[in-house]
């Protein structure tokens, strides 16, 4: 720790991208190094909190990176910061919408899992030189009412994903298995993750593949597949 029982409290306001103070909900820590339980803020009327990661179950060390979360009616922020030699910090946050949230967060966590050779656009290329690719589509969102009011609500998210694939690179042959491989790799990313993606308010429901089909593209044989990753956004 900093020193034993020193307060280290982190405050801010939180806002809407929109530009707009959030009025209400609940700002989330984590001691990602040290682990353990977390804890939790209320974000008051204006759009401030205030809470001291010295309640978190072991403490703040300098160094340790602490996870965040915020979680204020439909908009949705993670993040996360190093603690320094500080007596405080100073924590303005700027949340997004479901879509936007959504598309971020699995954006992210591809990007950094995906394998080399790949990469993550959000539309398919207009050179075919870019593939392989996985396009990632615009989440779809249905809100559900759990009660009669309507302050309980459940998000369903359907991510979908595309993947396209040269059959040859050159003259190696690429084949169906080659997206068969990275369409295994991203089922392992998001069951391996799902600890992160909870903590990020995002619990994975059902993945399913399609088959692979080939496609005749600029006079070029494409191998591409479906993925539908469907999620619970809390």
């Amino acid at each position: 720790r900093l020193m034993p029982n020193t307060p280290y409290p982190v405050s801010g306001t939180v806002t809407k991208i929109t530009g707009t103070n959030c009025s209400s909900g609940t700002i989330y820590f984590r001691n990602y190094t040290q682990g353990g339980k977390g804890i939790s803020s209320d974000i008051d009327s204006s759009g401030n909190y205030v809470a001291d990661m010295n309640n978190l179950e072991n403490g703040v060390t300098s160094g340790d990176v602490i996870w965040y979360q915020v979680v204020s009616n439909n908009y949705y922020f993670f993040g996360t910061f190093t603690v320094g030699s500080e007596q405080y910090k100073v924590l303005d946050v700027t949340t997004y919408g479901m879509h936007q949230y959504t598309y971020r967060t699995i954006y992210d966590l591809l990007n950094a899992n995906k394998t080399t050779d790949w990469k993550i656009v959000s539309a398919l290329p207009n050179d075919i030189a870019d593939f392989p690719c996985i396009v990632l589509n615009p989440s779809g969102i249905k809100t559900s009412k759990l009660d009669l009011s309507g302050s309980e609500q459940m998000k369903e998210i359907t991510i979908e994903l595309s993947y396209y694939s040269k059959n040859k690179n050159g003259t190696t042959l690429l084949g169906k298995g080659y997206v068969d491989k990275e369409l295994d790799n991203t089922r392992n990313v998001f069951l391996d993750n799902r600890d992160v993606l909870q903590f990020k308010e995002i619990f994975i429901n059902e993945i399913e593949d399609s088959n692979i089909e080939s496609v005749d593209i600029e006079q070029q044989k494409v191998n591409i597949a479906m993925q539908v990753i469907k999620c619970q956004l809390c």
